[in-house]
Formats: C-alpha cells, structure tokens, sequence
C-alpha cells in the first residue's frame, strides 16, 4: 500500500509536467487592425465674434463637430473624426479640413444662414471648397437647438458632397 502512494506520489508531478508539452502549440495572435485614419476638423472662429447670437446648449464648434461626427457614420467613412479649436497657425495635419467659420446670422425672421469657408488638406495637397452656404427656415414653435442642429448638418453634409469624391471615390461609386 506504501508502495503504491509512494509511487503515484512520484508519477503524477511528472505526467502533470509533461502534459503542457504535449498539448499543440497556441495559433498566432491574430494581426492587429490597422489604425482608422483620422480627418482632423480643424475650425477657426473670429476672436472678437466667437459665438453666434444664436447659441443655445452648445457652440458653434460643438455642433459642427457633432454635424461631421454624425455625416461620417451616416456615409460610412472610414476615417475618424478629431476636431481641434482655434488652431489657425498650427502646422498642417496630413489629413485636415479646415473650416474659417463666420458667426451665423439671421437674413430674414426665422431663417439662419450658415457660413464657413473650407479648405481640404489632403498629404499635401489642397483642395478649396470656398465659401459653403447653407441656409434653413424655421419651423413654428422648433426649438433653437434642434433648428440649429440641423443648420450645421445641413452645411456638413453640403461639405460632404465636396469631400468625398476626393477622399473615398470607392463609396461615391458604390452608391447607385
């Protein structure tokens, strides 16, 4: 009876080593996806007039932000959005929009006018957009975050149109 403990005692950590070695080799860590390219939204205000008469919940650079956030899911960029405030004498990124935003203004009751001239640095190369112009009337009894929400979507989907012939003529010939 000794024997046979003392035996088994003596086996079983050696089985148990050896075991690890016998099992197969794990399979190769799956390679890593690459990194989304980013377009960075770079918007540069007036100083002395940096807000419009017309901000609410958020700030122009807010909802132009969201404004590209939400066009580039709706069209499926494959890019990430990274938006950067006053940053008018930085160094060109390699992938950047830049957005010279003028404040917003009322032209007539209840219609707003979005103003923003645009420029596209694309690895060196520019691309003007000019001046995009968008404009949106008011509906009775709207509230102003939701109408100015969809002024600056608006003007991001106008610039959209511009950019993406440019950036990803796959998905502009994808489309029927």
């Amino acid at each position: 009876m000794k024997i046979r403990f003392a035996l088994t005692a003596l086996i079983l950590p050696l089985l148990l080593a050896a075991s690890p070695a016998a099992t197969p080799p794990a399979a190769p860590p799956s390679p890593k996806p690459a990194p989304a390219q980013e377009l960075v939204l770079v918007v540069i205000t007036p100083v002395s007039q940096s807000e419009s008469p017309f901000s609410g919940a958020y700030t122009d650079f807010d909802r132009l932000e969201l404004a590209f956030q939400e066009v580039a899911k709706r069209r499926h960029w494959p890019v990430k959005i990274v938006a950067e405030r006053f940053a008018a004498n930085t160094p060109a990124h390699e992938l950047e929009l830049r957005v010279y935003l003028q404040p917003g203004r009322e032209d007539l009751p209840q219609q707003y006018t979005f103003r923003g001239w645009m420029t596209l640095n694309e690895h060196g190369t520019k691309h003007d957009f000019g001046l995009v112009v968008h404009r949106r009337d008011m509906r009775p009894f709207e509230p102003m975050d939701d109408f100015l929400e969809k002024v600056f979507l608006g003007a991001a989907i106008d610039a959209a149109k511009k950019i993406e012939p440019i950036l990803f003529p796959q998905l502009v010939q994808a489309k029927p």
